[in-house]
């Protein structure tokens, strides 16, 4: 790997890291799932990607290339809030309920520490982290925002379904503030707080229901219109009217 561009390099590591994953697809989370070790196995999947993201990460890049530093703070608590209200209009354009489910402490504090403790670090890290710094410096942001995006969708390919695709849109705008903050701190609360919410408001046939796109009906079509429009308006600004920023030193 000393001989291929350090991004290039950092890209196949990445891929190295995730290899595992083929064999939880095929076997371990068909034969956890619906069981007593499936939370505890999700557990462990993470906090592996952690250790492994952190040891080979910080092999090549400061804390400041992971997006592990002040910068771009506000500008992702921002932006990510016009992200979480755009989600809330999708929902009430569905028809799902926002209603929060029914009030659970273990359940709700299990939530907490796996979704705003895990989830939301391990993917930021990761994919906005260390897999775009790697393809910015190889190839530039275009290919970091598309290829961290590309990288997110397939991470949820083993329950997503259809929704894929909705992965894939919000790993490109995740990708498009990241670029414009120059950091991953903020992105860290917002994907946390929209996964905490999606967990509190949506039931799991909530979940099959939305993974099958020929099911859906939009019952609140201004809801709908509302979602896009503020959704245009958010990657637009990413894209042409957000000033560039350099990139943070190693």
């Amino acid at each position: 790997m000393r001989r291929i561009h350090p991004g290039a390099s950092a890209v196949l590591k990445v891929g190295i890291l995730l290899l595992p994953a083929i064999p939880a697809l095929i076997w371990l989370w068909p034969a956890v799932s619906g069981t007593t070790l499936y939370y505890p196995a999700q557990v462990l999947a993470y906090l592996y990607v952690l250790a492994g993201s952190l040891l080979m990460g910080r092999r090549c890049l400061s804390w400041a290339e992971l997006g592990l530093s002040r910068r771009g703070i506000g500008m992702g608590l921002t932006c990510g809030a016009v992200l979480i209200a755009e989600r809330v209009l999708a929902q009430l354009a569905l028809g799902l309920p926002l209603a929060l489910r029914p009030f659970d402490a273990d359940r709700l504090a299990g939530e907490l520490v796996f979704i705003l403790g895990l989830v939301g670090p391990v993917e930021e890290l990761l994919f906005r982290g260390w897999l775009f710094q790697a393809l910015d410096s190889w190839r530039g942001p275009g290919l970091a925002v598309l290829g961290s995006s590309l990288g997110f969708a397939i991470w949820h390919v083993g329950w997503a379904g259809s929704l894929m695709v909705i992965h894939l849109l919000l790993g490109l705008v995740l990708g498009l503030i990241r670029w414009r903050a120059g950091g991953i701190v903020g992105l860290i609360v917002v994907h946390g707080l929209f996964d905490l919410l999606a967990a509190e408001t949506l039931t799991p046939v909530s979940v099959t229901t939305l993974g099958q796109l020929t099911q859906i009906t939009v019952i609140n079509r201004p809801a709908v219109l509302a979602g896009d429009l503020l959704l245009l308006a958010l990657i637009l600004y990413l894209w042409k009217v957000h000033p560039a920023i350099s990139r943070p030193r190693p």
